[in-house]
């Protein structure tokens, strides 16, 4: 028989609807289990900004039951830094259901609205994104990563474009809606795949392993952000800015999300 200690240590778990490795499916008070030791884990985020969503799913607040030894993530070639923000778990203790919402800021309703638009998106609608961008939108999002990395004390470059940015920081927050546009950014490729296939990319010549959307689809992405700024982190937009950056989502689906 097998016994463990219980642990203090709660986080966030995403369970994907496409594939989860544990059993059963999580729902409130139940234990789910790896199938043995792992890898792959389970793994349990410290904090809600460092959850990475992929396609559909759930969020839920868990409790670890089992955590994955030293040893055993040693001897799989899979040591932990002591500065990482999540737990490896094998077996979690489900406490609640949490919304997509919580992931993302204090607008984050807003945004689970724009990521649940973009996961449905046609390529109608990504044609009618690109063409509505606004002609000042680029420099409204390199001003708006600039006021968001100077409340952060980050280093912040006038003259930088920060335009298409998914992420910056260092070790805790990645944006001012945490990691919400690298999941819209997500959400978007697999939309432009599943309607182009391997046509909807081209490869990065500075990276093998990379690759950019083409259009319509990268400047549907484009535009997708900006609505992201403008509606999940309004207050570092001035009036004018804002109404830039909220402006195609509003020319397109004529309402806010």
């Amino acid at each position: 028989m097998w016994f463990w200690k219980k642990s203090s240590v709660r986080g966030y778990l995403w369970e994907s609807e496409l594939h989860f490795p544990a059993s059963p499916r999580p729902e409130v008070d139940v234990v789910v289990r790896l199938p043995d030791r792992g890898p792959p884990w389970l793994v349990v985020n410290h904090d809600p900004e460092g959850v990475i969503t992929s396609g559909a799913g759930r969020l839920w607040l868990v409790e670890v039951v089992d955590a994955a030894t030293p040893a055993e993530q040693k001897a799989r070639n899979s040591k932990l830094r002591p500065d990482v923000r999540y737990t490896r778990a094998v077996a979690v203790k489900v406490i609640e259901a949490l919304p997509l919402s919580s992931l993302y800021g204090r607008h984050g309703e807003r945004i689970a609205s724009i990521l649940s638009v973009t996961s449905t998106l046609t390529k109608e609608d990504a044609d009618a994104l690109a063409l509505a961008r606004h002609t000042d939108a680029a420099s409204a999002q390199s001003e708006a990563w600039r006021a968001w990395l100077r409340r952060e004390g980050l280093p912040s470059f006038p003259d930088a474009n920060y335009d298409g940015t998914l992420g910056a920081g260092q070790g805790g927050a990645e944006s001012p809606i945490g990691r919400g546009f690298m999941a819209i950014h997500a959400a978007l490729t697999g939309r432009a795949i599943e309607f182009d296939g391997d046509a909807a990319l081209q490869d990065d010549l500075d990276d093998p392993d990379g690759a950019f959307l083409v259009a319509p689809w990268s400047g549907a992405g484009a535009a997708l952000c900006d609505a992201a700024f403008a509606f999940g982190a309004p207050e570092l937009l001035s009036i004018s800015d804002h109404d830039t950056l909220a402006h195609s989502w509003r020319r397109v689906f004529s309402r806010d999300p």
